[in-house]
């Protein structure tokens, strides 16, 4: 209360927290995973098990990515996630959660059938064409053998898929080669 401006008095005390998406732990730490709203930034917080929101991490990464998935490994960390039409995958070693050290990068670009016209371009047919976003999802398996199946999913119909394969079984994650997936023909089964 600020009627008395010589003496103000506190009469609420209003606590904002992370909006944390995910949560999971990576060897002695605990790794959170923030967004702020729909296409915002996004970031991982690293923090002490049990922390509060009002606790400072013991250190952040900024991501500038959508679609964000978590696979730890022991004291390493694989983040998979979306920047625009590329899918990207970063290998982190956290052995030193104060200076979590990157190990690799790994990047794929997503099919053209996926972003008509090209990410966040109009679509091939003249300059009043509106631009195109197609929403999607990914759809993720890790296999025994170490590697990271992907299958980029949108809501549009396609014809056929693409599942973009990652080898992340040593230190440094690699790409490997993409699988085209066709739609059976009509009658099967």
């Amino acid at each position: 209360n600020a009627q008395d401006r010589s003496n103000p008095k506190v009469i609420a005390d209003i606590q904002f927290v992370w909006n944390i998406q995910d949560a999971l732990p990576v060897g002695n730490v605990e790794v959170q995973l923030y967004s702020e709203g729909w296409e915002g930034a996004t970031g991982l917080r690293i923090v002490k098990p049990g922390a509060s929101d009002w606790d400072r991490p013991v250190s952040e990464l900024p991501l500038n990515l959508t679609q964000v998935s978590l696979f730890p490994e022991g004291k390493t960390l694989q983040v998979l996630g979306i920047n625009r039409a590329e899918v990207r995958l970063f290998t982190y070693d956290l052995s030193d959660p104060a200076s979590p050290r990157l190990l690799g990068t790994v990047t794929k670009q997503m099919p053209e059938s996926y972003y008509p016209g090209g990410s966040g371009a109009p679509e091939k047919g003249g300059a009043d064409v509106m631009p195109v976003y197609i929403y999607y999802s990914l759809r993720t398996v890790r296999l025994d053998n170490g590697v990271l199946a992907v299958m980029p999913d949108t809501y549009s119909g396609e014809t056929s898929k693409k599942i973009l394969l990652f080898d992340i079984s040593g230190s440094q994650p690699k790409a490997r080669s993409d699988l085209d997936v066709a739609r059976p023909s009509p009658g099967y089964g």
